[in-house]
């Protein structure tokens, strides 16, 4: 118990039902809900105390102590006894969020989207039902039912992840338009998410250019994220997707990951630097013998490999090139190639 809750408690008994009251508030405010409930649950029966007020209360704290079925019980003597109290709508919410089962939970906010619910309790209503079932309509209905309300940018967001998920590519689109209108809002913990959100789904549906601007804003507005260098890596990615290899090269550095390396390897071969590419990638075959594109690696390897044979005029050098390219890739021009080098040779 703190030195401030001590006091409250101390002083309690010489002030009036009111005053005591309004101290219990003020523990309950500074997250002192077990000094709370002990002065609430005193004050029962007390003159000039409305009971409505006081069971709503206690139901309160049981509920921000983690006692599920004993704010339930409270939320539902409240009901019985004042079901046209001001905080019956509230009180239904919570009772319903204390729920034991997904079902019962679900069953009991279904029942508060209705018209006579207050605005704002049904909008919340229906946040928590379109978390709880993935129901992006639900989601949707609570944003515009309470469009600057408590619940709506985490109604927003949540409809967007769901929609981004959708087969349809059209439907898929909105997401990220949604994404950016939760950036450029007013949390910016979600801003932060939405914005990460919107460069993946734009990545994932092959729109490079778009998911590289969303990744490099990701970078510029958010320096330090513990999400930085995996942005850095998809926004290299989208570059070198995109066509952009000086764009993407100089976002790798000096090759410092896995994918780095193999980028840097990669840009060289799609500009034509058979030079460069051939060191690059026999430079991530040392530094990463194991690494996720090794087989990538492995084939240019062995067309350039093929191209430089073919340049000396070494028969033997073009035939165990094009063996190891066609194994690799399995490919008609690889297998094509191949044949062509045998006859060559003889």
């Amino acid at each position: 118990m703190t030195l401030l809750a001590s006091a409250f408690l101390a002083a309690a008994a010489a002030v009036l039902p009111s005053d005591r009251m309004a101290m219990a508030d003020r523990l309950f405010d500074r997250g002192s809900f077990a000094e709370a409930k002990a002065e609430y649950a005193a004050l029962k029966g007390a003159e000039g105390v409305a009971e409505d007020e006081l069971l709503y209360r206690l139901a309160e704290c049981e509920r921000s102590l983690g006692g599920r079925e004993a704010a339930r019980r409270l939320y539902a003597e409240l009901l019985d006894r004042h079901q046209l109290c001001r905080h019956a709508a509230r009180a239904r919410l919570n009772m319903a969020l204390a729920a034991e089962t997904d079902a019962e939970r679900a069953a009991e906010l279904r029942l508060l989207d209705a018209d006579s619910t207050p605005k704002d309790v049904r909008a919340a209503a229906l946040y928590h039902l379109g978390v709880a079932a993935n129901d992006a309509s639900a989601l949707a209905r609570s944003v515009k039912l309470d469009p600057k309300g408590r619940f709506a940018p985490y109604a927003k967001f949540r409809h967007a992840a769901l929609v981004s998920e959708d087969p349809d590519p059209a439907v898929r689109r909105t997401a990220v338009g949604e994404f950016m209108e939760i950036h450029f809002g007013k949390d910016p913990d979600l801003a932060r998410e939405a914005l990460y959100q919107a460069a993946m789904r734009s990545y994932g549906d092959r729109r490079h250019g778009e998911a590289s601007s969303l990744f490099r804003r990701f970078l510029k507005v958010y320096p330090g994220d513990a999400r930085e260098a995996n942005a850095r890596t998809m926004a290299a990615w989208s570059d070198y997707l995109a066509g952009k290899y000086a764009d993407a090269a100089a976002l790798c550095g000096e090759g410092g990951t896995d994918d780095a390396a193999y980028l840097l390897g990669a840009c060289a071969f799609a500009t034509g630097d058979r030079e460069r590419a051939r060191e690059l990638m026999k430079g991530y075959l040392e530094r990463y013998p194991q690494g996720k594109y090794r087989k990538a690696v492995e084939l240019p390897l062995a067309r350039m490999e093929f191209e430089s044979a073919e340049k000396g005029d070494d028969a033997a050098k073009a035939v165990e090139a094009a063996r190891r390219s066609a194994a690799i890739s399995g490919g008609a021009a690889d297998r094509m190639r191949l044949a062509w080098a045998c006859e060559k040779a003889g």
